[in-house]
């Protein structure tokens, strides 16, 4: 591990090292004030977090996991695999205790936490203090283009701290790895991304094989290789305790291994596109891993080309990309700003950065969070809640008693919100849970909602009984101009059709 020059002093003890102000603390605040800023783009980005808190919601009511589909009229009583109820429930627990404002606090922090343990570990690992932050801050800006309130925000974490261990592993550092196995226990019931951890192991243990086998590692390695292996299986089988057993662990992967179609209907499977200016962090990313080459054990290199390939396939990944990149650059950014003669600035970051691993920090951070709750808790209203600007409330509350029937059909974006509104009221026809409606229904809403060929056929299968759609879709037009339906409702956000009486 690369060290400073400057021999550090002694660490501080005792809840001191707490108190004192830490350069961590600037970036947990930043990051998690930021977070905040984006206000309801956080909530309001689709339907996902309403069903969410309605699952979250029902756990918390009736003590029981949902393992049926009981949602929607197309699906109902279809089995279910509730690998995210943990989190359903905090963001349930934040919403009761604290309203949308507390959805939106539990966010920032979930988005922060990460850098924050990141930053932490760098700098404990004597990286430099400026390489740290830098990176730290560019990761999480990279991190942006998927910040939004849902569980795979609590991946994010458990995917640091996999990454942290396993670096620690590779130095030597061994009994801390274990820690994985309790904690696959915990990632599998926050949410589905836990088969994360089994593609970080491996990849450490197949790029320790390509090393020994190229002479490149100590031929005793087979020992480290075979603690390895002994952590996979074991998280694994921890990875079981999840309230379907077997299904829960193998469910994310038939997801992945489905049809094509889910991935290209899911708008967060696209792979990222580089005129939106949020890309661009990912972008120099990129660049610095090329412009400053990776060098060294195959396990660095393989993390580094396989992560930048996941991240150029599905957006979703670039902060996963992210979280694993950061510390292979550190490495190298460090070791190239490591010369015979260094300057005065030079030896100043020196110095902070043997300071900076003295303390801790934190206390500044709880008291910003605190005061943040308590003006948020003080200020009426909540830029957090689902607004009639996002979905579309007015339209169903246009109805003076109830709507025409039980069978709607709906934008797929206000599925999940639906949910959380209407149920038991209005079963919905689909939500963001593709996986439990599956690509034969999801193909079918796709071609009914574009207004194309087979858009009755859909209708009458399903026997809906009133439409509710953006105005510029193709459907709208189609019932527009269809003698059998009327138009009952339209504002900017929705429109509502029902049949001739």
């Amino acid at each position: 591990m690369t060290t400073d020059s400057t021999t550090a002093k002694p660490e501080r003890r005792g809840w001191s090292r707490f108190a004192v102000p830490s350069i961590g603390d600037v970036v947990f605040v930043v990051i998690f004030l930021l977070a905040l800023a984006v206000g309801g783009g956080l909530t309001h980005r689709d339907g996902d977090l309403a069903k969410h808190l309605r699952l979250g919601q029902s756990i918390l009511d009736e003590g029981q996991l949902p393992l049926v589909e009981v949602y929607s009229h197309t699906m109902a009583g279809v089995e279910t695999v509730p690998i995210e109820w943990l989190s359903q429930a905090v963001f349930a627990a934040a919403e009761r205790w604290f309203g949308f404002d507390g959805i939106g606090m539990v966010t920032a922090i979930l988005i922060a936490l990460p850098w924050l343990i990141m930053y932490r570990w760098l700098v404990k690992r004597r990286f430099s203090l400026g390489v740290s932050f830098g990176l730290v801050m560019l990761g999480a800006g990279a991190s942006m283009i998927h910040w939004a309130a849902r569980p795979h925000l609590f991946t994010w974490t458990f995917v640091v701290v996999w990454v942290i261990l396993l670096e620690d592993l590779h130095k030597g550092i061994r009994k801390q790895v274990w820690l994985l196995v309790p904690l696959s226990a915990l990632w599998i019931n926050f949410h589905g991304g836990f088969f994360v951890g089994y593609i970080l192991i491996g990849t450490y243990l197949i790029g320790s094989l390509v090393d020994r086998l190229r002479g490149q590692k100590a031929v005793d390695s087979h020992r480290w290789e075979g603690h390895l292996s002994l952590v996979l299986l074991a998280t694994i089988a921890a990875s079981l305790i999840n309230p379907t057993g077997v299904r829960g662990l193998i469910h994310p992967f038939s997801h992945l291994l489905g049809d094509d179609f889910l991935f290209e209907f899911t708008r967060e499977f696209t792979s990222p596109d580089f005129h939106n200016l949020l890309f661009w962090p990912f972008l120099v990313m990129i660049l610095l891993t090329v412009v400053v080459p990776i060098k060294g054990e195959t396990t660095r290199l393989l993390l580094t080309a396989s992560w930048t390939a996941l991240g150029l396939y599905a957006f979703r990944n670039i902060p996963l990309y992210a979280l694993v990149v950061v510390p292979i650059l550190a490495r190298t950014l460090t070791d190239r700003e490591k010369t015979p003669s260094r300057g005065r600035l030079a030896k100043r970051v020196s110095t902070l950065t043997a300071i900076e691993r003295t303390v801790v920090g934190g206390s500044i951070s709880v008291v910003i969070v605190l005061l943040t709750v308590l003006s948020m808790w003080r200020s009426p209203g909540s830029d957090f809640d689902f607004g009639p600007t996002y979905f579309p409330i007015d339209a169903v509350e246009s109805f003076e008693t109830s709507p025409p029937g039980n069978h709607l059909f709906h934008q797929f974006v206000w599925g999940g919100y639906l949910v959380y509104c209407c149920h038991p009221e209005i079963p919905v026809f689909i939500d963001g849970q593709t996986d439990v409606y599956g690509p034969e229904l999801t193909q079918k809403y796709d071609r009914a909602i574009r207004g194309l060929p087979g858009w009755r056929e859909t209708f009458d299968q399903h026997q809906i009984d009133w439409v509710l759609i953006s105005p510029d879709t193709g459907l709208a037009q189609a019932l527009s101009e269809a003698a059998d339906w009327n138009e009952h409702y339209r504002d900017q956000i929705a429109v509502v059709f029902v049949p001739n009486s």
